[in-house]
């Protein structure tokens, strides 16, 4: 019973890095974000200013934010601020 859980554990993180994947091969920048978080405002306002366009990810917005998060902390080594240029 116990590898079944573990099983669907790891086949969700996978979906979630496929999809993390997915949103950074279809976009020049991707900055994984927290709408509160000042850091993120000063990223996005950056790439503003620079007249370059970016998609934000709000982590605390998505439903499975903290799970992409979990995916980012292991595929980046931090937790904070990701930003993606492609």
């Amino acid at each position: 019973m116990g590898n079944s859980t573990s099983t669907s554990v790891d086949l969700s993180n996978a979906a979630t890095v496929n999809q993390i994947q997915e949103t950074i091969a279809d976009n020049c920048v991707v900055i994984f974000s927290k709408s509160t978080c000042s850091y993120c405002r000063m990223a996005k306002q950056l790439f503003q200013d620079m007249n370059v366009n970016y998609t934000a990810v709000e982590l605390d917005m998505c439903e499975n934010g903290n799970q992409f998060q979990d995916v980012l902390l292991k595929m980046t080594g931090g937790r904070t601020v990701s930003s993606y240029l492609r």
